[in-house]
């Protein structure tokens, strides 16, 4: 399957490096601020981009031998959905509440 390169996606790729040169400007290039805002930055990225792989995932197996496991996939629309309530919602609340 080929991946589809949407406004929606990239937009998400410009609020992502927002938040990077915001992190950028505010720590004065602190590496280890940068690279967390990096790899905080990535999941939701991750769940706007690629939701018809993150969504295909399913298995019947428990993990760690807790819970049952779920054998149905997951609409793409809430996996994106939930990329984008984390990039626009829960990013910026974290934020705040670290600055205080």
């Amino acid at each position: 399957m080929r991946m589809v390169v949407t406004r929606s996606k990239i937009l998400a790729v410009v609020i992502a490096f927002g938040y990077i040169t915001v992190a950028v400007v505010m720590s004065g290039w602190d590496t280890r601020g940068v690279f967390c805002i990096g790899l905080i930055v990535m999941v939701p990225l991750a769940l706007i981009w690629f939701p018809d792989e993150i969504s295909a995932y399913c298995s019947p197996n428990t993990r760690f031998y807790v819970g049952r496991g779920f054998d149905s996939p997951t609409p793409p629309f809430m996996v994106t959905l939930s990329g984008w309530v984390g990039l626009v919602g829960f990013l910026p609340l974290l934020a705040y509440l670290f600055s205080r």
